[in-house]
């Protein structure tokens, strides 16, 4: 690849390295984007606020918070809350609380938990006095970088077992920050370079703390890195390329195939180009396929649990992967399990928030039924998470003999799907009451978030 060396402006040598390729694109992109870039900015940004109520109370933001409060006060709010943290903190809690329901985005490339990443050290990095319009520029600068990389490492980067929101999502967030603070090439460069010495996370931790916890220490890990190249500090120019680097230690890409998709940025929007999934349910984005089925087979044959004999879902081996749990022991664990997600559709109908907390999972019938779903796995396109050549399957056999099956290739908030904007506002404003936000305020969140001018502060958002 090329190394050549650039004289930058304040007159020092950068090697041409992917990491600088990233900082270039970073300092340089253009701040007006496409209507529809915009848009997905919007969209993102208002379904990461309503996670991020909806998660303040989960057990796991608390065991956050609990232990964040003892290291001091600060300035920066803690959604949900009263409280205020400083921003490395305020960042680790609210991205945390963010993705501690796994209702939160998600982007295909990358396979990562993005917003909840992204939008929390924004919210912890930023002067008050900001224009809304610039979180969503640097949301889109961080989301970028994160598809850019995503396309090239993956699928082999998540299947090594590396949890990719606290790997590439870190990587966005920083991007993103540095954006966001006017950080020059060669700074955004060591911050993009920093980050990688805090990042990690392995998906053998989905069903704990710690699964959730991934996407708080990516903000952290964004406000972090970002503040220490602001202040001088430098790192490896070549951290991707190195022998023992990102590419060599967590990957099977090479620094050819990075710089070839980095040449994309600034060129043609990953955003435009693979899309956002915007989730429907509130489990693990893996079960939405198997959820829609097991509700439209309970709907057209109006199926009563007493007459299913057992059922069989089959979903890609990569879903298989991280959706280890059988009847789960918790409300963790119910988020990555696909025979409890199949019993609540078949049994409720409408699988939501309730649908994983305590008082649901004690309930005799849903355990119950849980334990006569089998999970198996069929082969998939490599590199993408849906493919109408392999779709996930429901075959439910019932006490009379019958059977019954549906297939479902892309879930609804998918790109293919997408959600619709009132079916966005009704599960943004189910999330915010969720999280104690009083109707009026919420309403007038969503409104200013679509309709706000683009020079106005975001902290206006916030204004009670």
């Amino acid at each position: 690849m090329n190394k050549t060396l650039q004289t930058q402006t304040n007159g020092a040598p950068a090697e041409q390295t992917c990491a600088w390729n990233i900082g270039q694109f970073i300092a340089n992109a253009p701040h007006k984007h496409p209507p529809k870039v915009r848009e997905s900015a919007q969209r993102a940004l208002i379904d990461s606020l309503g996670c991020i109520y909806l998660g303040a109370n989960h057990p796991d933001t608390q065991a956050v918070l609990t232990t964040t409060r003892e290291w001091g006060v600060g300035d920066k709010p803690i959604f949900g809350s009263s409280e205020k943290l400083p921003a490395p903190w305020a960042a680790l809690v609210n991205g945390t609380s963010a993705h501690a329901y796994d209702f939160d985005d998600w982007e295909d490339p990358g396979i990562t938990h993005g917003s909840a990443a992204i939008f929390p050290a924004l919210l912890a990095i930023a002067d008050s006095t900001m224009s809304i319009d610039m979180l969503f520029d640097a949301w889109i600068v961080g989301t970028e970088v994160i598809m850019r990389i995503g396309q090239t490492v993956n699928p082999a980067h998540y299947e090594l077992g590396w949890h990719t929101t606290n790997t590439l999502g870190a990587i966005g967030a920083v991007a993103a920050c540095a954006r966001l603070i006017s950080l020059d090439p060669l700074q955004a460069r060591n911050a993009v370079s920093l980050s990688t010495s805090m990042i990690g996370g392995f998906t053998s931790q989905f069903g704990t703390t710690a699964k959730p916890l991934h996407a708080g220490l990516a903000a952290k890990t964004g406000v972090i890195s970002a503040s220490l190249a602001a202040g001088g500090a430098t790192a490896q120019p070549a951290v991707f390329e190195k022998d023992a680097g990102f590419l060599n230690a967590m990957t099977a890409a090479t620094a050819d195939q990075l710089s070839a998709s980095l040449a994309l940025l600034g060129k043609a929007y990953a955003v435009s180009q693979f899309g956002l999934h915007i989730k429907k349910y509130p489990s693990c984005g893996c079960t939405h396929l198997i959820v829609e089925a097991c509700q439209n087979l309970r709907a057209a044959h109006s199926i009563q649990p007493s007459e299913i004999l057992r059922v069989e879902t089959i979903i890609s081996d990569i879903a298989r992967s991280v959706l280890p749990y059988g009847v789960p022991k918790n409300r963790t664990e119910a988020l990555f399990s696909v025979p409890w997600c199949a019993a609540v559709a078949l049994t409720d109908g409408f699988v939501g928030v309730g649908s994983f907390q305590p008082e649901a999972l004690n309930r005799k019938d849903l355990l119950e039924l849980s334990t006569r779903i089998s999970v198996d796995e069929h082969p998939r396109y490599r590199g993408l998470s849906f493919h109408p050549d392999f779709p996930d399957r429901v075959k439910v056999h019932l006490k009379n003999g019958r059977s019954l099956t549906e297939s479902i290739v892309y879930p609804v908030g998918s790109p293919q799907r997408p959600l619709e904007q009132a079916d966005l506002k009704a599960k943004f404003l189910d999330n915010a009451a969720f999280g104690k936000l009083p109707l009026g305020r919420a309403e007038a969140m969503f409104e200013m978030v679509f309709e706000t001018p683009a020079s106005k502060p975001f902290s206006d958002l916030f204004v009670t």
